[in-house]
């Protein structure tokens, strides 16, 4: 009996995989035949056998050069459309954005509060707690905190002179995840982290361990029940992504630097004190008024409060300092490149008494090109995921997404595509003059994302990426060393004084 009863069970297992394989094809949209049957199309990606920027591009080409508007993509556990046509994903990301807003990713705000941040959370509670950090990311709130950047640009600029006298090539990536350490971590956390001196500050540890988890045993345990079961399952049974002592680290400073500040009147410009605003009034004064005083209008919690600090560290200095170790690569690559950027960020110097002003950064248009062509080419993130949140009919199309299903809009498919990039192997900044005939907007450059779930960090982002590359830019000429290994993140590069 145990034995008919096992065989019809695998029997029903066997034709439901098979008929979920075909879930595309029965709704007449093309799909991806090399179909694992437990992976589906995710298998290297999930073994860590191909790095997802290439699989992205991979599954681009295939879908446009069949010239379809979409495709069909499967996991272990649902089904993804593959947005190709531009028009669709502004549609998606930008004008039914209602239809599309959660992200679909694990969070628990019970068992892993610092999770339930502005990222991951879905629905009514990230929509107001967007409105909510809205103000304090204004251009107005980012220019208050640079004085902040410049005493970490300050380090940096004495780190490097330092490395430059001892003619050892340096390995970068290191050096720069350092200086955004040390940003982010004064301005979210109010913490001097110190790091660009001491590489193994506490700051330095905790947040390469949060970016790029140790995998032990039970860590990889964890993530890869969050890659094969569905996020109901998954908070069901009330799974932790993150390491406890990891956890403890990031809310115990926040919760001594409220308490210092809350008993002794301290007042900060950075983003911790918005935040104390927030927590303590309900809402961001204008620009200039720091001061807190506790009412009854409280518009956030501890917790809550914790995880938006945890996000913006996390958010903060790995991305930014990728993007600086691959713009120094390719300048490296690219000398013709490093020399004309380093002469346009001297004279834009040179128009402000060569003081590294805000307005002196933020007029080096090329600069901003060079971060831009960067980002183009290595983008933050290779897919914009969606999940739609309520049956829709694809516009133009007899195509109905189900709620619930998983949508990917492909950066890196656009960021790569000849037709809107031409040559687009070729690091070349200038493409992103405004004037320029290969310039493309709206969703075709997608670095950050678009419609309202943009990245609401971005103009801090892209202000320390730009800062930290002028500070070393000005002064020191950069080659590749043959010690580097960009695919295993490690760039290791010969400086010269310019």
């Amino acid at each position: 009996m145990l034995a008919i009863v096992a065989v019809l069970t695998l029997a029903i297992l066997v034709f439901y995989n098979k008929w979920r394989r075909n879930y595309w094809k029965r709704r007449n949209v093309l799909q991806l035949e090399s179909t694992h049957w437990f992976f589906g199309n995710s298998k290297d990606l999930l073994l860590n056998k191909r790095h997802m920027w290439d699989v992205v591009r991979e599954n681009y080409d295939y879908f446009k050069s069949n010239q379809v508007k979409y495709g069909g993509l499967y996991s272990p556990v649902e089904n993804i459309l593959f947005v190709i046509d531009p028009q669709l994903s502004k549609t998606i990301l930008i004008k039914d954005f209602d239809s599309f807003m959660n992200h679909g990713m694990y969070f628990n705000e019970k068992t892993d509060p610092l999770s339930a941040n502005l990222f991951m959370l879905e629905g009514p509670k990230w929509r107001a707690l967007r409105q909510k950090l809205t103000p304090t990311f204004t251009s107005g709130k980012i220019k208050m905190m640079y004085h902040t950047m410049m005493t970490c640009a300050s380090v940096l600029s004495d780190v490097m002179k330092n490395i430059s006298i001892s003619d050892e090539p340096v390995e970068m990536r290191d050096v720069l995840a350092r200086f955004t350490t040390d940003i982010i971590g004064s301005c979210a956390f109010g913490i001097d982290c110190n790091s660009l001196k001491d590489p193994n500050s506490d700051f330095r540890v905790y947040g390469r361990r949060s970016a790029e988890p140790t995998l032990s045993f039970t860590q990889l345990t964890k993530m890869l029940l969050m890659m094969l079961l569905p996020n109901a399952v998954i908070t069901a049974i009330g799974l932790k992504g993150m390491d406890q002592d990891v956890e403890d680290f990031f809310v115990n400073v926040v919760k001594s630097n409220i308490d210092y500040r809350e008993k002794n009147n301290v007042i900060r410009k950075d983003f911790l004190q918005l935040l104390l605003q927030l927590k303590n009034q309900g809402q961001v004064k204008e620009d200039g008024d720091l001061s807190v005083k506790i009412t009854q209008q409280s518009a956030m919690t501890f917790m809550e409060l914790a995880a938006q600090c945890f996000v913006f560290f996390i958010g903060g200095f790995g991305t930014s300092s990728d993007v600086m170790t691959h713009a120094l690569y390719e300048l490296s690559l690219n000398q013709d490149v490093q020399v004309k950027i380093r002469k346009s960020i001297n004279e834009g110097l040179a128009k402000y008494n060569n003081e590294m002003s805000y307005e002196a950064i933020q007029e080096i248009t090329d600069l901003e090109n060079v971060v831009n062509e960067t980002m183009r080419k290595y983008p933050i993130a290779p897919v914009l995921p969606r999940r739609c949140t309520k049956t829709y009919k694809v516009p133009e199309s007899d195509l109905i997404i189900e709620k619930g299903t998983k949508v990917w809009v492909p950066v890196t498919g656009y960021h790569y595509d000849s037709e809107f990039y031409p040559n687009p192997e070729k690091f070349n900044p200038d493409r992103f003059y405004e004037n320029n005939p290969d310039y493309r907007p709206d969703v075709l450059f997608l670095p950050f994302g678009d419609g309202p779930r943009q990245c609401i960090g971005l103009r801090f982002g892209l202000l320390q990426s730009k800062l930290g590359l002028a500070t070393i830019l000005k002064d020191y000429k950069f080659s590749l060393n043959d010690k580097s290994d960009i695919g295993k993140k490690l760039l290791y590069l010969n400086i010269s004084k310019a």
